[in-house]
């Protein structure tokens, strides 16, 4: 039982349908009325306000008086019908015995031998300026197409052809038909035809056109000829070969004639001028289907490899599959004043204006066309039927598009069935991690080494699943999404360690998408853990510390070593050698006192000896003071200095002071050693040549700077040269030398009779 929109009641039974009216009157209907069995066990009425029957022989549909039974051509049409859904978009659900049927009115509607056309290969479609509608077939003429009836021109009528290329309207209201063996043009009924010359026999005029200047233009395998009278002017020459025949023509703005040739590129002729474009100069591609000018100026190409062209301002814009049009192969271009219809190969493509201009102007990645094929109502994705020649669409002035497809004459009618745009419910089907399944209803934690990851998803999109298609990205691998197209599987491999987010996004054209996420992480090894990276450095660090302490464990023990050896020599020269000079002096100074009255050259020979014996005597404890450097071993610089300069000095009767200011810091030891070698050499040569009676030492040190000041009361000297190695003054430059390494600087002060001043000033790091 149902109650319509309009208040009657319907009710059905094994007797058919009756209907109550609002009034009282009840109605039978049963076979006789077109019902295809009497036994109705389901009724609907649609949004439209169509009811429906669902009998035991499929369903019926009410139109005027009378049900009419659609038939799709399937065996389940006369399964008997259980129950009856319409969906939020429009689709009619029946449920019979063999299963869950889908009916729906389509968004084209085809015509063919079927619908009364006299063939289901038309070629070219195309209205007149009194409306009337022509359709051009591939092997049945000509015919004018009109709800009283179609009425078809073949040889009988005195057309000569059957293959029909093209169809123009002249300004006088005569058509330009072109056509396999020549042109035809017809006035009124009657055809008068020119066959163009051709030396080799190709008499097809592919393509025709009388321009704003009335010149009737050809587009032949010769080339493209002018047509003036029964005389033929070729205009642009061709070749043997196909590639050069031309296909199609169009007039530009400025009343030049544009025509594209089978394979060779587009030409321009303006008066005399003839202008060749191909790729070289912009072009996709070489093979031109299709020139459409629009009423902006702006020169639209079909092209057959290289997709949709545009000519502005001078300038070629690509449009190809790769910038989201549906194919490369673009057969026609027709015009619905927001969207051009593009016939292809894999159907029509309509792509809006805007889109096109924002790509143009790359404020625009990829176009986004809306397409329709077979699932829309096409009986052929092929709407390219013609060859050499393109598809032949055309937009009526009622707003209808018609387009020419392989199986029948296809037409889309503004303001019918729209497409759906409920967004597709997105799902999750599975996970698997080598094999093994993850539960979905969780973030999953991976384990170390997960190497295979395979993902399953699927949309639900009943009003049109075979239009969905689906983006998927990885937050954590990539950022962008992939169009999968129609792929519902993906697999990942060898995952590095890190969370991650799966979304996959499924959408039809023109309509909204639904979106699905799942997240995991995939757990690392141990060694790949943050802990065990610093637990490393800490060993790495720790291990170079112990091989740095060793290091220095080996150096000092060298150092001791060596020290020792130089402290063993030092002994032993003072026990011998030193004490040999003591006593070879003690003997000489004897015997100097046992010879007064010796003679002037034993006196001098025996002075001689004594000063080479003190002098040995001073060069063997300069020896066991350079060779013990004791003096600084476990004590500072400042105690070194002041035993030192005393031990330097002992037996020499000179007096002797040592003062030490600032903070004392430990220093390297390079800086102590020359510091304590310049002061030796200093006192050494107080001692040797200033018959001073006492020495003044300072050492001051601060922060950055070392300071150490000598001063004696001995008798002075002239400064001149005394850097020099001339005048046998090695001690004072070896004194400069030292302090230059350090980075520091040497003074000397000194005048005869007011003693030697000698200042050495070192920066600390």
């Amino acid at each position: 039982m149902l109650a319509d929109r309009h208040d009657n009641f319907w009710f059905g039974g094994n007797a058919g349908v009756i209907r109550r009216s609002p009034d009282g009157r009840i109605r039978r209907f049963d076979v006789r009325d077109g019902l295809p069995d009497p036994l109705v066990r389901a009724m609907w009425e649609d949004r439209d306000g169509n009811i429906w029957a669902g009998t035991n022989s499929g369903i019926s549909r009410m139109d005027g008086d009378r049900f009419v039974t659609p038939h799709s051509g399937e065996s389940r049409d006369h399964d008997p019908v259980r129950c009856l859904f319409e969906d939020r978009d429009g689709n009619l659900w029946v449920g019979s015995n063999s299963g869950l049927a889908r009916y729906r009115d389509d968004i084209l509607t085809v015509y063919g031998k079927t619908e009364g056309l006299p063939s289901d290969e038309p070629n070219v479609v195309f209205q007149d300026h009194a409306g009337r509608i022509w359709v051009g077939f591939h092997d049945s003429g000509l015919m004018l197409f009109s709800p009283q009836g179609n009425r078809v021109f073949t040889a009988r009528d005195g057309l000569p052809f059957s293959e029909i290329f093209s169809i123009r309207e002249t300004r006088a209201g005569d058509l330009l038909i072109g056509a396999r063996g020549g042109m035809a043009r017809m006035h009124g009924s009657q055809f008068t035809t020119f066959v163009p010359p051709d030396p080799l026999g190709r008499i097809n005029v592919y393509d025709s056109m009388e321009d704003s200047a009335g010149r009737i233009w050809l587009a032949i395998p010769g080339g493209l000829s002018e047509l003036r009278g029964r005389q033929l002017r070729t205009v642009v020459p061709s070749s043997p070969l196909l590639i050069a025949s031309m296909v199609t023509l169009c007039e530009g703005a400025d009343g030049a004639v544009w025509a594209g040739s089978y394979g060779k590129g587009l030409y321009r002729i303006k008066g005399d001028e003839v202008k060749q474009f191909t790729t070289a100069d912009g072009l996709s591609s070489d093979q031109i289907r299709a020139l459409y000018r629009d009423p902006e100026g702006t020169l639209w190409i079909g092209t057959f490899g290289g997709g949709l062209n545009a000519l502005r301002d001078g300038r070629f814009v690509q449009y190809t599959a790769k910038d989201g049009l549906l194919s490369d192969n673009v057969s026609d271009v027709t015009d619905d004043g927001k969207s051009l219809w593009l016939s292809t190969t894999r159907g029509i493509c309509r792509i809006s204006r805007q889109q096109l201009r924002e790509f143009a102007e790359h404020k625009r990645q990829a176009l986004e066309p809306v397409n329709y094929g077979v699932e829309d109502g096409l009986r052929s994705a092929d709407c390219s039927p013609g060859i050499p020649i393109g598809g032949g669409g055309h937009r009526t002035s009622d707003g209808r598009i018609w387009v020419t497809t392989s199986r029948g004459l296809a037409v889309y009618i503004p303001g019918t069935r729209k497409q759906s745009t409920m967004a597709p419910a997105v799902r999750l089907l599975e996970m698997t991690v080598d094999g093994d399944p993850v539960d979905l209803a969780r973030p999953a934690k991976l384990g170390p080494g997960s190497q295979r990851i395979e993902i399953r998803y699927t949309a639900i999109h009943l009003g049109a699943p075979e239009r969905v298609r689906y983006f998927r990205k990885l937050d954590g691998l990539n950022a962008g999404w992939i169009n999968a197209e129609g792929s519902r599987v993906i697999n990942y491999n060898s995952l590095p360690h890190r969370r991650y987010t799966f979304t996959v996004k499924a959408e039809i054209p023109g309509s909204a998408a639904g979106e699905q996420s799942y997240a995991f992480e995939v757990l690392p090894w141990f060694y790949e853990r943050a802990w065990f990276r610093l637990l490393c450095v800490l060993l790495l660090l720790a291990s170079a510390w112990a091989v740095y302490q060793l290091r220095l464990r080996q150096i000092r023990y060298r150092f001791a070593l060596v020290l020792e050896e130089r402290a063993r020599l030092a002994r032993e020269i003072h026990d011998t050698l030193a004490q040999g000079f003591v006593g070879i002096s003690s003997q000489l100074d004897a015997v100097a006192m046992c010879l007064p009255d010796a003679t002037t050259a034993a006196r001098k020979y025996l002075d001689l000896a004594r000063k080479m014996a003190r002098h040995s005597l001073t060069e063997a404890r300069r020896s066991v003071m350079d060779l013990r450097s004791s003096v600084l071993e476990g004590q500072s610089l400042a105690s070194a200095l002041e035993s030192g300069t005393r031990m330097w000095t002992a037996g020499s009767g000179v007096e002797v002071a040592v003062d030490v200011t600032g903070t004392e810091t430990p220093l390297p030891q390079e800086v102590e050693q020359h510091v304590l070698r310049i002061a030796q050499e200093a006192v050494t040569n107080v001692l040797k040549h200033a018959r001073a009676s006492r020495i003044q030492v300072k050492l001051h040190m601060e922060a950055r700077k070392l300071c150490l000041h000598i001063q004696d009361d001995g008798h002075g000297f002239e400064q001149d040269g005394v850097f020099s190695s001339v005048g046998g003054h090695f001690g004072l430059l070896g004194m400069r030398e030292r302090a230059e390494r350090l980075g520091g600087e040497l003074h000397l002060e000194s005048h005869p009779g007011q003693g030697t001043e000698v200042e050495v000033k070192v920066p600390l790091p």
